[in-house]
């Protein structure tokens, strides 16, 4: 798919599914020229530019200091397992000697998940992929960070309208043997719940803690406060698929804004007084 690598500078860059049209960075010293309308200067202008010119901003492997990105808005999804901070790890080189950068990204998404639950969670090969030279990376650790986007055909229209509405799973393949990851084959959501059916073991995880295992999620056990809950369906081999966040809204939180207060009842008020019976939050109001 159309895509541009490191897009941004040091600590921050992002790929940019989707995006067709050449972008740059600004610098003055180089061209000593204004600001073009195809040229960005930091972070947050890279983002714009990939959105503004019909790209998907990810923030591409987010393992430094949280408040790194902390002022950053815009970008619709992050990486949260990497195949080249897997073999650093291993291999203890610098930074990575001793820490689990795929365990802070995923900490990392999910902070911005209890806020938004629409982030996308991606896996990538970043250097290792099915092609990489085998001296170079153990077998278990090639081809190891992916995902399978849930696309009704194969072309990049639809593609593209299942990636950007969260159809898809990031993929930690830890096997010698690839593509033995575990299958997902039924997911299924009701107000009762959450179903899935799948030859792995499942763990569920919401505001960053686990709160249960299996295949079937009962919403009545969701711990207070919760905005989202997400799986991670495992197999014996260390293989991981993770699926993406599902939102959770309160009952009772008429407006959205992921809790219960008097906002909602002024909401709910305002409704009662109305006749229109397409206004939005007439369902909403009736808890």
């Amino acid at each position: 798919i159309p895509n541009a690598e490191e897009v941004g500078e040091s600590a921050y860059h992002f790929t940019s599914p989707f995006l067709v049209s050449y972008i740059q960075k600004y610098e003055v010293a180089v061209t000593a020229t204004a600001q073009q309308e195809n040229e960005y200067s930091g972070p947050q202008q890279a983002i714009d530019i990939i959105a503004r010119k019909g790209g998907f901003p990810i923030l591409a492997h987010p393992w430094n200091d949280p408040r790194t990105y902390s002022a950053l808005v815009g970008y619709r999804g992050v990486e949260i397992y990497s195949a080249y901070a897997s073999v650093m790890t291993r291999r203890g080189y610098g930074m990575f000697r001793g820490s689990d950068k795929n365990g802070v990204m995923q900490k990392f998404w999910d902070k911005l998940l209890a806020k938004d639950q629409s982030i996308l969670g991606i896996a990538v090969n970043d250097h290792f992929g099915p092609d990489a030279d085998p001296s170079t990376v153990d077998r278990d650790l090639q081809d190891s960070g992916k995902i399978i986007v849930f696309a009704p055909a194969s072309d990049l229209a639809s593609y593209r309208q299942a990636f950007q509405s969260g159809a898809l799973v990031a993929v930690q393949d830890f096997g010698a043997v690839k593509d033995q990851y575990p299958t997902l084959r039924r997911l299924e959501v009701s107000d009762g719940g959450i179903l899935l059916e799948t030859d792995g073991r499942v763990r569920w995880v919401s505001m960053g803690l686990p709160i249960g295992d299996g295949p079937w999620l009962d919403s009545h056990t969701l711990p207070r406060g919760s905005t989202y809950v997400r799986a991670e369906i495992s197999n014996t081999e260390g293989s991981t698929l993770f699926t993406q966040a599902f939102a959770i809204r309160p009952v009772g939180d008429t407006n959205g804004d992921g809790v219960v207060d008097a906002l909602d009842r002024l909401l709910c008020d305002a409704v009662a007084e109305r006749t229109d019976k397409d206004f939005d939050h007439v369902a909403a109001c009736q808890f």
